[in-house]
């Protein structure tokens, strides 16, 4: 697409981000003010300038330029979250670490399904009296105890989070949302 064309399909470059101008609301068509404007993500270090625009009619609040599906993808390649899945490849690396790391969490958090027999159950419930390292492990699950009762809904978690859960005998949907 020429420049021309780009710009009467009111489609801009923002640092590297191509997005669409977006200053009507979605839902009613009605034009949106500014709730926030030039905001940077200089934590995640995304590309882009971007406003945050309100509807006076319904509320509604959206990004505005909005970036093209095609682009999104730029706005995350610095992101955490891009990471294996596996929480314990880098940190907790090898084999012992691992197991008693999944005691902890069989220990202390109801996983059961990560017991590891009667050594490794007592081994975890001893571990588990150590603050730090319960706090430590048990962030790697996000600090969630255990439900049988439920189903986890992972919605933008990134990756790792459905998966890890999954494999310690949470359920979850088959198919993550965005798929």
């Amino acid at each position: 697409m020429n420049p021309d064309e780009a710009t009467a399909r009111g489609i801009v470059q923002n640092e590297r981000v191509l997005a669409r101008r977006a200053s009507d609301c979605i839902l009613c068509r009605a034009p949106g003010h500014a709730l926030y404007a030039r905001l940077r993500d200089e934590d995640r270090r995304a590309p882009g300038i971007w406003n945050l625009l309100a509807c006076s009619a319904c509320g509604l609040v959206w990004l505005d330029p909005r970036p093209l599906p095609d682009e999104i993808g730029k706005l995350y390649h610095a992101y955490y979250t891009h990471a294996p899945s596996d929480p314990w490849s880098g940190v907790l690396f090898t084999w012992g670490i691992r197991r008693g790391a999944r005691s902890v969490l069989a220990a202390a958090f109801g996983y059961a399904a990560l017991a590891t027999g009667k050594k490794g159950a007592a081994a975890g419930r001893i571990l588990s009296r150590i603050g730090l390292l319960r706090d430590v492990i048990g962030a790697t699950v996000m600090w969630l105890p255990a439900s049988p009762r439920g189903r986890l809904l992972d919605v933008g978690c990134g990756g790792g989070v459905r998966e890890s859960l999954e494999r310690m005998g949470t359920p979850a949907p088959p198919v993550p949302v965005h798929k």
